[in-house]
């Protein structure tokens, strides 16, 4: 299996068929729509709709996970007709005959070998590679949102020993008491500065 951010398309001439694939976690989108004489396929949803030849009609099913999800979830998308690849997807046309497969899937063995500080050192040093590795295709810096929760504390953190630049961190401030993290977050960002 191949690590990293990516999704590609290839296309096979000769052969007449077209290969493309998300990464594990799709985060490089592909979006396919079947149209008159052919299939379109983009990295973004506003490219197949500035084609002209999809029609700009919602899905009610994506408002339905939108409302009650916050997400629209992989092969659904806003528009009827627009496909998405799901993470760790195969997508291929061969001659005019569509496939896909998922290629990969998580695994979670239930290896409790080692005594327990081991696995929080494994533990530690698999969330730290992967922040550390999980890097973005310019080079304009990093930032991150930062709630002062757990989560983002500890990437926030994790990125400021990382590299060699500043990580730029972002929050939101509420009115409501209970909703307001920003103390946290002034915390979070001082510490990993």
């Amino acid at each position: 299996m191949r690590l990293g951010r990516y999704s590609h398309v290839l296309w096979n001439l000769r052969e007449r068929t077209v290969v493309a694939r998300t990464d594990p976690f799709r985060t490089s989108p592909i979006y396919h729509a079947r149209v008159a004489g052919g299939w379109l396929l983009a990295s973004d949803l506003r490219l197949i709709l500035r084609s002209g030849l999809v029609e700009r009609k919602v899905d009610p099913a994506a408002v339905y996970q939108f409302l009650n999800f916050s997400y629209v979830a992989a092969p659904t998308t806003a528009i009827q007709g627009v496909g998405k690849l799901p993470a760790a997807t195969e997508w291929r046309l061969d001659n005019g005959r569509e496939q896909s497969r998922t290629y990969w899937d998580a695994r979670y063995p239930a290896d409790l070998g080692g005594d327990e500080a081991s696995r929080v050192a494994a533990l530690r040093e698999s969330i730290e590679t992967t922040v550390r590795d999980y890097r973005c295709a310019d080079s304009q810096g990093w930032g991150t949102f930062l709630s002062g929760g757990t989560d983002s504390s500890s990437i926030n953190g994790i990125l400021a020993r990382a590299h060699d630049r500043p990580v730029d961190s972002f929050s939101i401030g509420f009115a409501e008491q209970g909703y307001d993290e920003l103390g946290f977050s002034q915390i979070a960002s001082r510490h990993s500065a």
